[in-house]
């Protein structure tokens, strides 16, 4: 069965993790779907550009195709909101979009 992933922006920004899931990606055709949300691109791609002002604009345009290339489903229909919590002593705080993709998309789990 293929297994439903949500790829955050911190895959997206990561070259290491990006590529990786790229290269995944075109040689295991149907390993996975990847999903994520236009709020996760426009962090992606805010955190590019605060983490290197310099980088050129090309580079963007590169990114933003590779993922165009990577992605199965962008997904609009999701809550709003900052923050939840997650259970436990720690309560860390969980980014409500990845919160809503599990509710809604019922994505796989290990």
């Amino acid at each position: 069965m293929t297994q439903r992933i949500l790829v955050d922006a911190n895959v997206i920004v990561s070259k290491t993790q990006f590529d990786w899931l790229f290269h995944l990606r075109q040689l295991n055709p149907g390993m996975f779907q990847i999903h994520s949300t236009y709020d996760i691109f426009a962090e992606a791609l805010k955190a590019l550009r605060r983490d290197i002002p310099s980088l050129p604009g090309r580079v963007i345009a590169q990114r933003v195709e590779m993922i165009q290339d990577c992605v199965d489903e962008v997904l609009q229909d999701f809550s709003g909101g900052a923050f939840l919590h997650r259970g436990g002593p720690e309560r860390l705080p969980c980014p409500r979009r990845s919160h809503q993709f599990a509710v809604r998309y019922d994505p796989d789990r290990q």
